[in-house]
């Protein structure tokens, strides 16, 4: 997701060149970092599968729904790389700014830790379900290691992952007659 961020906020002002000379669908710069993302994700992905056989996880009926949290997440990325493309397209230092953000949202997701194991409180857990981050590692979590995901998490993902991209684009093309301008 950062790297689709970063990739996205740097899109307009990298290929202006190639804006000013033709003319084509400017949502397609962001959509061809969230593409290259994806797909430079698959390696790792493989090797974080084999790891975990290899740790002793057995692949269950649960790893089918793996690719549909992907799919999510791919969405989601979409539509914040939308949101970035704007932003970076107009405001230069966005990359600058990215990874300190990222940092944040990376100890505020449960990303290296389960948030079920160190937060006692049900209700802070439910409210964490909020965050798109942590849906989508909870999602991926059950799907991988059995990991408990509450109603909350799997409603969060399907509005993030479906109104993101949505918003995103309406967002990214209200302003792109603008872009390489």
């Amino acid at each position: 997701t950062q790297r689709v961020v970063q990739d996205c906020a740097v899109a307009i002002p990298r290929n202006e060149g190639l804006i000013r000379s033709i003319r084509f669908p400017r949502a397609l710069l962001p959509v061809s970092s969230v593409v290259g993302q994806t797909l430079a994700f698959i390696p790792a992905l493989m090797v974080m599968l084999i790891t975990l056989v290899v740790s002793g996880e057995r692949p269950s009926s649960r790893w089918l729904v793996l690719p549909m949290v992907l799919v999510a997440h791919a969405a989601f990325n979409l539509g914040i790389g939308f949101i970035a493309a704007r932003i970076g397209a107009s405001f230069r230092d966005l990359p600058q700014i990215i990874p300190h953000v990222f940092r944040i949202i990376f100890y505020l997701s449960g990303i290296i830790f389960s948030l079920e194991r160190i937060v006692d409180n049900e209700q802070l857990v439910s409210m964490a379900a909020v965050n798109p981050v942590y849906s989508l590692v909870t999602a991926a979590r059950w799907c991988l290691v059995g990991v408990d995901a509450p109603l909350e998490v799997w409603v969060s993902l399907a509005l993030w992952s479906t109104l993101t991209p949505v918003a995103g684009l309406v967002y990214f093309r209200a302003r792109e007659y603008r872009y390489g301008a």
